[in-house]
C-alpha cells in the first residue's frame, strides 16, 4: 500500500485534515462532506469527527494509506474563521430537533384550542347563527371579559 502524508490540524477542541478540493471529486465523496468541515481557497478543512473518515476510507479503497502529519494550532486554530464547507448533506439530529419542536408547538397550540373550547363550553357561551356583525363583535367581546376574568380567577387562585 503506498503511503500518502496530510496534514492534520487541532486545536484544543477539535481536529481538521487538509485535503485539495479536487482530491475529493477524484474521490467522489465531495457529496458526503458536512458543514462542520471548512474551506479556504483549493482546500477543505475535513472535521475529524465523520469527514476526514470518508476521504481515509475512500483513500484506503484506493490502496493509499494515509499518514498524518500533525500540527497543533494551541487553543483556537485560524481554521474555525473559514467558510463553512458547501455542504448539501442535512444533518439528521438538526432535522429531529426541528421536527420535535414543531411537533410540541403543535400539541401546544392544539392544547390551547381546546382549552379555549371547553372554557366556551363549561360557561355556556350562547351563539346563534342570526347575529349581524356588531352582535357577533359584541359576543367576543362579551367572551373575551369573561376568558380574561376566569384566566385572572385562576391565576389568582
Amino acid at each position: 500500500m503506498e503511503k500518502v502524508t496530510k496534514r492534520f490540524f487541532s486545536d484544543a477542541g477539535h481536529g481538521w485534515l487538509s485535503v485539495k478540493i479536487a482530491e475529493l471529486d477524484e474521490l467522489n465523496i465531495r457529496d458526503k462532506i458536512t458543514a462542520y468541515s471548512y474551506v479556504n481557497g483549493k482546500s477543505a478543512y475535513l472535521e475529524e469527527d465523520v469527514d476526514m473518515h470518508y476521504y481515509i476510507k475512500a483513500m484506503e479503497d484506493k490502496g493509499f494509506q494515509v499518514d498524518l502529519d500533525v500540527r497543533d494550532h494551541g487553543s483556537r486554530s485560524r481554521i474555525r474563521r473559514y467558510e463553512p464547507f458547501p455542504s448539501t448533506v442535512v444533518d439528521e439530529d438538526v432535522v429531529a430537533t426541528v421536527e420535535e419542536t414543531i411537533s410540541e408547538e403543535t400539541e401546544t397550540v392544539e392544547a390551547e384550542e381546546v382549552s379555549d373550547e371547553t372554557l366556551v363550553m363549561e360557561n355556556e357561551i350562547p351563539f346563534e347563527d342570526d347575529l349581524s356583525l356588531s352582535d357577533v363583535t359584541e359576543e367576543v367581546e362579551a367572551a373575551f371579559k369573561t376568558y380574561e376574568a376566569i384566566r385572572e380567577e385562576e391565576i389568582a387562585a
